[in-house]
């Protein structure tokens, strides 16, 4: 089974972003970034695993470490202008050594998962994790970062959560979704089809 680990909204903090996870020997891993600005016609990649280049130039890698113990794995995004990057610390254990319940299948900090679908012309689901209960604010932001709808706010039980933002409601466009959660920030674009 490929697992994939994805992150969110790069080129948009302009500072890294690091993550770190677990993984069994010989495990297939698919990473994968979402630049903030999924129009931009001149983005670029780079991908280094354990510091050296992996060749590829795409929004995403597959990887498989056969050497147990820490390894690395840096994505380098840029858009023409601006620079982001993207650090996993993968620790790399015995086969079966991670538990295999569902529960160890689970993200271990706060998801925004790609809304669906998008582009929209009438709904789109927003589904996000906590992995605890937390203070949450979940807004909609049009292209000029005026608030539009908040869609929930105050503290929210862990596990996976759900929202829908109503396209009747909004002119066509694109729209940013932040999530806020006691400091943890997460957002990414919609785009409104009429």
């Amino acid at each position: 089974m490929i697992r994939q680990v994805a992150v969110n909204s790069v080129l948009y903090w302009w500072r890294p972003h690091e993550r770190q996870l677990e993984a069994n020997i010989r495990q297939e891993i698919e990473f994968s970034v979402i630049p903030f600005n999924l129009d931009s016609d001149s983005l670029e990649y780079l991908w280094l695993i354990d510091g050296e280049d992996d060749g590829d130039i795409e929004d995403g890698i597959f990887a498989r470490f056969n050497d147990f113990g820490e390894h690395h794995v840096t994505a380098i995004v840029h858009d023409g202008a601006d620079v982001d990057s993207v650090v996993w610390t993968i620790l790399v254990v015995e086969e079966n050594a991670l538990d295999d319940d569902a529960a160890s299948l689970l993200p271990t900090e706060v998801t925004l998962y790609p809304a669906a679908p998008n582009p929209f012309n009438s709904t789109v689901s927003i589904r996000y994790f906590l992995s605890r209960s937390a203070d949450v604010s979940l807004t909609v932001y049009d292209s000029a970062g005026r608030l539009v709808q908040t869609l929930s706010e105050g503290v929210t039980a862990s596990g996976e959560q759900r929202a829908t933002i109503q396209g009747a409601e909004l002119s066509a466009g694109v729209y940013l979704i932040r999530l806020d959660t006691s400091g943890t920030v997460r957002s990414m674009k919609v785009v409104l089809l009429k």
